[in-house]
């Protein structure tokens, strides 16, 4: 295991943002987690990145131990600032070695990073991304009826022991794709002891649906303004954050594409030694 060191950053509306150090040498690389996960569950890829990278990975607001103040909205867009807060903190303490910032993203983290850097230009040198949810907005409608928010709404929240969580999830789709050590980072640290001696979700169901509500975060009509390099990963599964992310590289063609047709939407928790090859390769390019 990497000798780890945890932090705490202010960032906006009075959210304290835990982020944690895995060390390593070179470039800073920041790992920005998907909604209803947490920066632990990448401890697999960091510990593969560590030879090449500085590399540290956040808690955003409501997720993992980074706590949500009463009253403060999902948007993305503090999501981003969770992120900005970060790569600044990471920056004023010396981490990396000074000759650029890099990005990693899933799912929304990717999606963050990319509001990061269009907010703040010069937050990132380049991004890559998993999926990174960054959709066109409807004229009309949205996402409050979706069946990702719907089902966010009615997970199960509260279990006996962790030793059941594992269990239940690992016998599951879609978790029981994850690589074992991916998984049993996201039991572990996603789960806190209940007060009747059981275990219960940190990121809360509530949470986890009013973050999918906010998901069209508006980065997709802003993205031809990013300044970053910008890899985009696409799995072979064919729902809408695939697709979505083969048409970005189609419209804009500076974006590299990175397809995976053997991968879902959790690719990176299913693979995560070769998507850490990959987007280092990428990176350093």
């Amino acid at each position: 295991m990497l000798a780890m060191q945890t932090h705490a950053t202010t960032s906006t509306d009075g959210v304290e943002v835990t982020w944690y150090d895995h060390g390593g040498q070179g470039p800073l690389l920041v790992l920005c987690h998907a909604t209803g996960f947490h920066g632990r569950c990448y401890d697999a890829m960091a510990e593969a990145l560590v030879d090449d990278f500085s590399v540290i990975a956040l808690d955003m607001r409501g997720h993992g131990r980074t706590e949500r103040p009463e009253g403060v909205s999902m948007a993305w867009i503090g999501a981003a600032s969770d992120v900005a807060a970060v790569v600044a903190a990471a920056r004023a303490v010396g981490l990396g070695d000074g000759s650029a910032t890099f990005g990693f993203g899933h799912s929304m983290g990717g999606c963050a990073a990319v509001l990061a850097e269009l907010e703040s230009p010069g937050t990132f040198d380049a991004i890559w991304g998993f999926e990174p949810i960054i959709f066109p907005t409807p004229e009309v409608g949205g996402v409050h009826e979706s069946p990702l928010v719907q089902g966010a709404r009615r997970r199960r929240d509260h279990f006996d022991s962790i030793e059941v969580v594992r269990e239940r999830y690992g016998s599951k789709l879609p978790l029981s794709l994850l690589d074992p050590r991916c998984l049993d980072d996201y039991v572990t640290h996603g789960f806190r002891p209940a007060d009747d001696g059981g275990v219960t979700l940190r990121c809360t169901p509530e949470t986890e649906a009013q973050t999918f509500e906010h998901s069209l975060a508006g980065a997709y009509e802003r993205i031809g303004d990013l300044g970053a390099r910008f890899g985009i990963a696409h799995s072979g599964d064919g729902e809408s954050p695939a697709v979505m992310g083969e048409r970005l590289c189609a419209e804009q063609p500076r974006f590299v594409s990175f397809p995976y047709p053997d991968l879902t939407h959790f690719g990176p928790l299913q693979a995560p030694t070769r998507i850490a090859t990959d987007m280092g390769r990428f990176l350093l390019a």
